[in-house]
């Protein structure tokens, strides 16, 4: 029985592991694919754990308001 468990582990262990070999940077630099379309910077973040349970879907604000908000409190200057 114990090395049933150790099976599943070690096979979640590596699909998350393989999942970083699927990521957009990897893309990018590994596979050399451009930077077109889904793969343009900024990446679109998606949400977390927390954000799928409370419906928190909104992601970063990208908007010119926004950024010149976030830009003021952060001091950045002009």
């Amino acid at each position: 029985m114990a090395v049933k468990g150790l099976l599943i582990a070690s096979r979640a262990e590596l699909s998350s592991r393989l999942g970083v070999l699927e990521s957009n940077v990897a893309k990018l630099h590994l596979y050399g694919q451009k930077a077109e379309g889904d793969l343009a910077r900024p990446f679109k973040v998606q949400g977390g754990f927390m954000d799928s349970l409370t419906g928190n879907q909104s992601g970063p604000q990208t908007d010119a308001a926004s950024i010149k908000a976030a830009e003021k409190a952060g001091g950045k200057s002009e």
